[in-house]
């Protein structure tokens, strides 16, 4: 039988797509008002759902334009452009559903940003037929704006959005929702997107279509449905019918999920690409049962024109200033349009006319009303229903053209405009002959897409998605046909006239002196031109279809990844010396069996590769504003199991501590026993297991599919979406980050480049160095020393350098190893000598305790322990600010880290903010690596400051809740109100106690109750409650309810005692979010694994010494068994790779193997 591993014929060729619960990160997971209204528990299952059903073939669509792309380049120069068509959509016959009376009537529909409340009444208000909520070219899609957007959205849906205007000395303009809004749409973003604060299960960011849709008709489907009022959609930048397929199986599925009516959800779809246009009826055809429009978006049309056509000579643009709607190829654009809608009964919209009012200038903003009502003339002429508007002001004027046009009609679907135009690929495709002439591409047009570009950049790097420049409303469409337009000049080589009237092809030389000048006019904008510079600069050079999401720095994140990747491992033949005879033939395996036994990404499984890929990885999460934590681990055991129950947000730590205590011949101190190489081998070490954990899963899977290959295609189907829920648990063994130690540098330079390039030759994308001197410890032992500074300084220059040898200059453009300062100078006592820190001005010098003077050794100096009465904060606080913020400042490290003594929020708050205000004007920012170091007795260390706070709720609840819930004035819930406000006010913010959970709020005020009714009335409430149960229950429920009351009573009248621990349990609970909130994207435990193994160890063979083997099996195997589907480790032969050895042997002797079906663990399988 052929193998071909995981590649299935036809409609069985998708690779397993790997897609989990959705995890949402940065604004998206905060705990406010927005964010539970918005991402409710139900919106989140469905979306994760969703996003399981759909994301493979909704990422998938990107191989299928660029097919769309090849197919165009290659069949044009015929006069024809060939896209696959779908059955049944050139039938002559065939109309759409009919159109809902309230989208009877669409002349004029206004556009602008879901994120913005004010701007969102306002065009509900404005007069218009339709208001269309834009979560896509309008809003820049920051984390924040992504929730304000879909609350704007919730809250619209309902009339129940409010806008408060500060106008000074506490009062507001109160902004609402009007009796007769305008009929509400909403554009979800486009299929090239993502939503990269929501990942799925190790394999990235969700698909941004599907998150809009998702989260818009679960949160409003149902209730806009009920009313009357839709859901109605805008899709984007479709580009074919076979994409508006599976759009249509994606509302289908959310229609039968939510229960909202069959074919309910109406869509009108943007016409604004170049295959799109000789796709109409395909689009048409496959939402047929839903679609109510097609609208003309043209500034995306431009700009797919120029991606397109780029080098059809004949096709390049003008100057911005003649692509008006006049223009034959925009006439023939919008006829195609027209054509289709009137031919199949739906709505043919018009475009946006991005003119705006001036404010104060009437003569400006009549000028600019002319210019609308000229072009909504040409539309109407050409058959178009309504159109587009960007601003209140322009809704009357617009109107009154429409109303003029079609009297007492609501549109005018039945005329014959367009009907019968001769539309051809060469109207559609040229430009007229005199717009070809370089008189009409100039230099002037040049800097216009370039300045227009820069300051639209500007604002959308800002978070403003609509932008007034020059008196035009500009979305990142305007960016996107700036970049197109600039690119086709350079490809096409034509000739540009230059201000001095010269002729002559444009070059990139020329681009990027053009570009640097309009920056630097533009400097004083207040805008980050320096960045948009970039972006655009960045945009030429790499030249996507669509920049895919900027939000701070530019992001150009990958498409989805699947867990089969069939990129080929091709190894050229050494050639020793000999020759190789051309008569002898090596035997040659299948691709497919060869790959089968190299895991997902063999392309990246080692060396600088690997680390590249895991350090863009880490930057990836890092920039959406995720949190990355890190675990020690000291085997390849521990490391899988921590990247599987991590669920791609844990990786393995290569701590020193554990190397030196479980890593060596025998256990040592954390006193500097380990070797510069020793953390890189721990790494190969872990590496190796971990990919033998992946291709575990790719030998499991193929085993399943070629089981699945002989079923009937109902049970193939059926069998298949089994194996894809199982698939969906898998782990992504190559996104990960491994964090490690690499002590002070091993005292010496040349060490510490040894044992940089050991480890990011072994995977290790993360390395902190410490500035510890000679006698380095464990940062919680105690009589600690400082290294000089400026050894420190070379220490982690010497750092960097090495990884800038193994990783090449992307090392120093894109921080793929990264690195952390951590400073012991917050508990040390004293500082190595040298000569420098006598100079005043030396970071260090005024930390000396002087008056103390050298050790009794000589070779150190005293520091200072006290308080700093400069700044109130210990002195070891001050220096460690300082020597973090000045190792920032040299470009050395991207992380700092301070060692604390005890686990305090406030004191890591201190340093991080005292680093990033030092470096306020430098250009860089420091984020915080915190250790949750073990050494912390966490519930101890917490429970003085707790039993303060559970001493005060006890008072509250003594002066202003016992008597009046006793005597009824108030009820248990208000009482619970009053009771978290009183937490909200009196509590830690910082720690959290504003955040305490329902159940926890609860439980604190059960004890605050117990605590007014003292201890006798305790006693007497569990005798009543004996009493009543003996009377009233029956025997089972008597013994549940007894067994309760008996816990309670072993627990104890102590209220303020259990209260306290609620409050400890509290705070740790918050620990980490409190921690990333203040700027702390990395989080650490140094070192569980030796508690983990001891406690496990010591508690499993206690229950064996008394239980026997049923103390193992319950301790450790019915433990194991109740853990989530993504523990892999129940079976033991298959976990270290048996399944791969058989695979080995099958693939080489076309021999199936039983060794793992017959043996005693087949159950497990």
């Amino acid at each position: 039988m052929q193998r071909s591993g995981l590649r299935l014929a036809s409609s069985r060729s998708a690779p397993i797509w790997k897609v989990g619960d959705v995890v949402l990160h940065g604004a998206a997971a905060e705990d406010n008002a927005q964010t539970r209204l918005v991402f409710s528990k139900d919106t989140k299952d469905f979306l994760s759902e969703l996003n399981r059903q759909f994301a493979y073939e909704v990422v998938e669509l990107s191989k299928h334009r660029k097919g769309l792309h090849e197919s165009i380049r290659r069949t044009l120069p015929s006069g024809q452009v060939e896209l696959p068509t779908l059955a049944g959509a050139n039938d002559p016959n065939w109309k759409v559903a009919p159109t809902p009376e309230v989208l009877q009537k669409r002349r004029v529909e206004i556009t602008g940003p879901a994120n913005d409340a004010k701007m969102v009444i306002n065009m509900l208000n404005s007069g218009a037929d339709a208001c269309m909520i834009d979560l896509e070219d309008a809003m820049a899609p920051s984390g924040k704006n992504v929730v304000e957007g879909h609350f704007n959205i919730y809250k619209a849906a309902r009339g129940e959005l409010v806008y408060e205007q500060p106008l000074g000395d506490g009062k507001f303009k109160r902004y609402q929702i009007g009796q007769t809004p305008s009929t509400l749409m909403v554009r979800v973003r486009g299929l090239h997107m993502k939503e990269v604060h929501a990942t799925a299960a190790h394999v990235g960011p969700v698909p941004a279509t599907l998150f809009d849709i998702g989260v818009h008709l679960a949160n409003n489907g149902k209730y806009l449905q009920d009313h009357g009022l839709g859901p109605f959609l805008y899709i984007p930048k479709l580009h074919s019918g076979v994409e508006a397929e599976v759009l249509e199986k994606v509302l289908a599925y959310c229609e039968k999920q939510l229960q909202l009516t069959e074919n309910g959800t109406k869509v009108t779809t943007l016409i604004e690409t170049l295959p799109a246009i000789f796709q109409t009826e395909e689009i048409a055809y496959a939402l047929k049962n839903r679609i109510v429009g097609q609208n003309c978006g043209r500034w995306d049309w431009l700009a797919s024109r120029n991606y397109y056509l780029s080098g059809q000579k004949e096709a390049i643009h003008p100057d911005r200033e003649y692509l008006g709607m006049e223009q034959s190829f925009n006439k023939a654009y919008s006829q195609r349009v027209c054509q289709t809608a009137k031919k199949r009964g739906f709505h043919a919209m018009g475009g946006m006319s991005a003119f705006i009012p001036v404010s104060g200038d009437q003569a400006k903003t009549a000028e600019a009303i002319q210019k609308v009502v000229v072009d909504k003339a040409l539309e109407i002429e050409n058959g178009h229903d309504g159109a587009w508007v960007a601003h209140p002001g322009m809704v009357e004027a617009v109107l009154d053209q429409f109303k003029k046009a079609f009297g007492d009609a609501p549109h005018q679907k039945s005329s014959s405009k367009s009907v019968d135009a001769k539309i051809s690929t060469k109207d559609i495709i040229e430009v007229p002959k005199d717009l070809q002439d370089a008189s009409k591409r100039t230099e002037k047009g040049l800097r216009q897409n370039i300045s227009v570009a820069l300051q639209y950049m500007g604002h959308y790097l800002q978070g403003n998605g609509a932008a007034g420049i020059n008196n035009m409303m500009e979305d990142l469409a305007t960016f996107e046909m700036s970049r197109h337009h600039i690119r086709s000049w350079v490809d096409s080589k034509v000739e540009i006239t230059f201000a001095d009237g010269s002729k002559k092809p444009l070059t990139w030389e020329v681009v990027e002196k053009i570009l640097a000048e309009e920056a630097k006019a533009l400097s004083a904008s207040g805008l980050p031109i320096e960045t948009a510079q970039e972006v655009l600069w960045r945009g030429l050079q790499e030249y996507p279809e669509y920049i895919s999401r900027i939000s701070g720095d530019y992001v150009n994140p990958e498409f989805g990844r699947g867990l089969v990747i069939g990129d080929r491992v091709l190894r050229p033949l050494q050639n020793t010396g000999g020759q190789l005879t051309p008569e002898f033939k090596s035997i040659k395996f299948d691709d497919d069996l060869v790959r089968s036994l190299l895991g997902c990404r063999p392309s990246i499984s080692g060396g600088a590769e690997m680390v590249k890929h895991r350090g863009r990885f880490l930057n990836r999460l890092l920039q959406s504003g995720t949190c990355y934590k890190y675990m020690g681990c000291a085997s390849g055991l521990a490391a899988a199991a921590v990247v599987h129950g991590g669920q791609g947000l844990v990786g393995p730590y290569c701590g020193g501590w554990q190397i030196n205590a479980m890593g060596l011949e025998e256990s040592r101190p954390d006193t500097l026993w380990v070797k510069p190489e020793d953390p890189g081998n721990l790494a190969l070490k872990l590496n190796n297991f971990l990919g033998l954990q992946d291709k575990i899963q790719m030998v499991d899977t193929i085993h399943q599919l070629q089981a699945l290959r002989s079923l009937p295609q109902g049970q193939f189907r059926e069998g298949l979406r089994a194996l894809q829920s199982q698939v969906n648990t898998y782990s992504d063994f190559h996104d990960i980050s491994i964090l490690a130690d690499l002590e002070q540098g091993y005292g010496d330079v040349k060490y510490t480049r040894y044992g940089v390039t050991k480890a990011i030759q072994n995977g290790i994308s993360m390395l902190h160095i410490e500035d510890q001197g000679p006698k380095k410890r464990c940062g919680h032992l105690g009589d600690k020393e400082l290294d000089t500074f400026d050894h420190a300084i070379e220490i982690m220059t010497a750092a960097n350098y090495a990884a800038q040898e193994v990783l090449g200059p992307e090392q120093a453009k894109e921080n793929l190893c990264r690195f952390v300062f951590r400073t012991d100078a917050l508990s040390a006592t004293r500082i190595v000598y040298s000569k420098a820190v006598e100079d005043p001005s030396h970071i260090d010098h005024k930390y000396i305790d002087w008056d103390r003077g050298f050790c009794p050794d000589g070779r150190y100096l005293w520091l200072k322990k006290d308080t700093n009465p400069a700044t109130g904060n210990p002195y070891g606080l001050d220096q460690s600010i300082d020597r973090a913020s000045e190792m920032v400042r040299r470009g050395l490290a991207s992380f700092v880290w301070m060692e604390t003594p005890d686990a305090e929020v406030r004191i890591a708050q201190a340093f991080l903010e005292g680093v990033n205000e030092r470096l306020k004007n430098t250009g860089r920012q420091a984020l915080g690596l915190y250790n949750f170091s073990p050494s912390f007795i966490w519930d101890k260390n917490y429970y003085p400051d707790a039993k303060k706070l559970a001493l005060q709720v006890a008072t509250f609840a003594q002066d202003n809740l016992i008597s009046r819930v006793q005597s009824g004035a108030i009820s248990h819930e208000q009482a619970m109100s009053e009771l978290k406000q009183f937490l909200d006010t009196n509590g830690d913010k910082v720690r959290g106690d504003h955040l305490f959970t329902t159940q926890n709020l609860e439980r604190l005020y059960s004890h605050a109750m117990d605590h007014c009714r003292t201890a006798n009335g305790w006693s007497g409430d569990i005798t009543k409650a004996n009493d009543l149960i003996s009377q009233q229950f029956a025997s089972n429920l008597k013994f549940r309810l007894q067994r309760e009351i008996e816990r309670t009573q072993q627990g104890g009248y102590n209220p303020v005692h259990h209260m306290s621990n609620i409050v400890v349990g509290q705070r740790i609970k918050h620990f980490s979010s409190a921690l990333e909130k203040i700027g702390f994207m990395a989080q650490l435990i140094t070192l569980p694994q030796f508690h983990t193994e001891a406690e496990r160890g010591y508690s499993v063979a206690r229950a064996y010494q008394q239980q026997g083997i049923e103390g193992y099996v319950q301790h450790v195997q019915r433990v194991e068994e109740h853990l989530p589907s993504g523990y892999t480790f129940l079976g033991h032969q298959k976990a270290v790779g048996t399944g791969v050895e058989a695979q080995l042997y099958e693939n080489l002797f076309a021999k199936a193997s039983a060794i793992l079906h017959d043996s005693t663990e087949k159950h497990f399988h």
